[in-house]
Order: structure tokens, then C-alpha cells, then sequence
């Protein structure tokens, strides 16, 4: 007779234990709801937390709007006036330039240089602006006299200042 009240028993237990399980707790939940039988909330130790609602035909909230983020157009354009292997060349090949096209105003520009990986290494770029446009750059680099080995071309006027020798 002992034996066949404790398998109902355990029966029960595992239905309640399964009940419980199914309505959303997890074992912890289950341990803790067996655990606390006899016990006052009152008592040191004893933390009783209400379980939130679960709908499970509610819908999840709509995603965050995100608004993409579109890359930061230069505001300002340079002439790009070749590379060297220093600031101090640029700096040189800047006070040339700015010699031979003392009336073009070349002297008010701001020189300035950038770093940029080749297959050689790193080499200095010389920029010259700002010019409000890219257009604006090209047509200041068709008006320069420059010597035959450097070329002229508009980019984004970044870089650090060099000095002006």
C-alpha cells in the first residue's frame, strides 16, 4: 500500500513539475515555487518575484528605426601637386611653385600634406586649398605654370599643414 501511494505521489509530482514547465516557468522557477512551501515573503533569504505575463500570440515591438548613415561628403577640394619622400620636400616644392605663380595668388593657399602607401612605401603628398569645389581646383591647377615631372589633379583638402619655407 506504501508503494502505491508514493508512486501517485510521484505521479502528482511530476505533472505538477511538467504543469508548470508547460505554463512558461523554467526549472529554476519550479525549484524555487517547491522550495518555498512553508516559508513566510517576511523571512531573511526569501525572494518572491511575480512572473510577468507571457501572450504568445503577442507580436514582438517593430524594430528600432535606424537611419543610415551616409558617408561625410568633403566640403572642400585641394590640388594634389605630386609626392616626395619628406614634409620638408613639400615644403621646398611648395615655395617653387608658389615662386613661379606669385600672380596667380598660389601664396594665399594653405599647403598641406597626406600620407599615401605605394609599392614602394609610404611617399608625402603635397595638397594645395581650399577651393570651394572640385571644379574650382581643376580649374586653379590648368592655370599653374608647374615643372614637367608634376602633374595636377583635385582631391579632398585633408591632410596636416606643412610649413612654408
Amino acid at each position: 500500500m506504501f508503494v502505491k501511494i508514493m508512486t501517485v505521489l510521484a505521479a502528482l509530482c511530476v505533472l505538477l513539475v511538467g504543469g508548470m514547465v508547460f505554463l512558461g516557468m523554467d526549472l529554476r522557477d519550479v525549484i524555487a515555487f517547491g522550495s518555498s512551501f512553508g516559508k513566510s515573503a517576511e523571512e531573511p533569504g526569501v525572494t518572491v518575484l511575480n512572473r510577468q505575463p507571457f501572450d504568445i500570440n503577442a507580436s514582438a515591438p517593430p524594430p528600432p528605426k535606424v537611419k543610415p548613415v551616409e558617408p561625410a561628403l568633403p566640403r572642400e577640394y585641394a590640388m594634389e601637386l605630386g609626392g616626395a619622400q619628406s614634409f620638408s620636400e613639400l615644403s621646398a616644392r611648395f615655395a617653387r611653385i608658389a615662386g613661379q605663380n606669385a600672380e596667380a595668388g598660389f601664396d594665399r593657399l594653405e599647403p598641406r600634406a597626406t600620407l599615401k602607401d605605394t609599392l614602394e612605401g609610404l611617399e608625402a603628398r603635397l595638397l594645395v586649398g581650399p577651393f570651394a569645389t572640385q571644379a574650382d581646383a581643376l580649374t586653379a591647377c590648368s592655370g599653374l605654370a608647374l615643372p614637367q615631372d608634376i602633374l595636377c589633379r583635385a582631391v579632398p583638402f585633408e591632410g596636416e599643414v606643412i610649413a612654408r619655407q
